[in-house]
């Protein structure tokens, strides 16, 4: 009987851990399999601009794709099979609406009649109850003449409100806990950025605004970019044109794990400050 009894509790242990190293295995994978993304766009003077991204995670076991050539395309797949895309939009808007059987089909000469007749009620003259209500109106709005004057006059004794200086939004900012939380959403954003930056790219750029100024403010800030010299990039500013344009084509792809965010979050949290500040908001 005891035998049996711990066969029976080896075969419930087992099925225990088996199912605790599957839960374990998803949560790794989902934390550190990474959400994959590819961007893809060219624009010619021979042709108009083209756009093409996609986004997978966990294999392809969520896909998720955007495209644009003269109209915007999309599909969003689940283990491969398509729960929703534009295609099936279209095809809802394309589908005739149906007509109700009681409704009767009427020609082009009956329509001319009910023009016909919208257009002689219009024409008619009011009526006696109306003409008595625009008087009445009119004599509404004369008496509101006559109280204009009064409307800048304000009662004796009443004073302005003080604005308190902790309600403003500068009184706020000035706040060194507004700016402390201000620095450590500025500097978590950064280093989500670092991660989500593409690892490889590839670019053909040629560009030019109608103010050289502006031009080189761009160029200046693309030089000043430090992964795109590690990259093929190519970009060639046109300092001599006279109309704004941009031809070319861009290619990259990169990815980012969901532990990232998982990061942020737990250091927000840790962090007395931005986690008061947080809640603070939520109330």
């Amino acid at each position: 009987m005891l035998g049996l009894l711990f066969t029976i509790l080896k075969i419930v242990g087992l099925f225990l851990l088996i199912v605790l190293a599957l839960i374990i295995v998803i949560l790794l994978c989902v934390l550190f399999v990474p959400v994959r993304y590819a961007l893809e766009g060219s624009n010619g003077e021979d042709f108009g601009p083209k756009f093409s991204a996609k986004v997978s995670y966990l294999l392809h076991f969520i896909a998720f794709e955007i495209s644009y050539e003269k109209e915007l395309n999309y599909v969003f797949r689940l283990l491969g099979i398509k729960l929703f895309s534009s295609a099936d939009e279209h095809k809802e808007k394309k589908k005739p609406k149906k007509k109700k059987s009681n409704e009767p089909d009427l020609t082009t000469e009956d329509e001319k009649a009910i023009d016909d007749k919208t257009i002689d009620d219009r024409t008619i003259e009011p009526s006696v109850e109306e003409t008595e209500a625009s008087k009445e109106d009119k004599k509404t709005s004369g008496k509101k003449l006559k109280h204009k004057s009064d409307r800048g006059k304000k009662p004796a004794g009443e004073k302005k409100p003080k604005k308190e200086k902790k309600d403003t939004l500068l009184g706020k900012l000035k706040n060194k806990d507004t700016k402390y939380v201000i620095h450590f959403l500025i500097e978590q954003s950064f280093y989500i950025l670092n991660k989500l930056k593409p690892k490889r790219c590839e670019a053909d750029i040629r560009f030019g605004l109608t103010d050289p100024a502006y031009t080189g403010w761009i160029t200046g800030g693309l030089a000043v970019t430090p992964w795109i010299y590690k990259k093929r990039v190519k970009v060639i500013p046109d300092f001599k044109t006279d109309e704004n344009f941009i031809h070319g084509y861009v290619k990259m792809s990169g990815h980012i794990a969901v532990i990232t965010f998982v990061i942020v979050g737990i250091k927000a949290l840790l962090d007395k400050t931005v986690r008061t500040f947080i809640f603070g908001l939520l109330k």
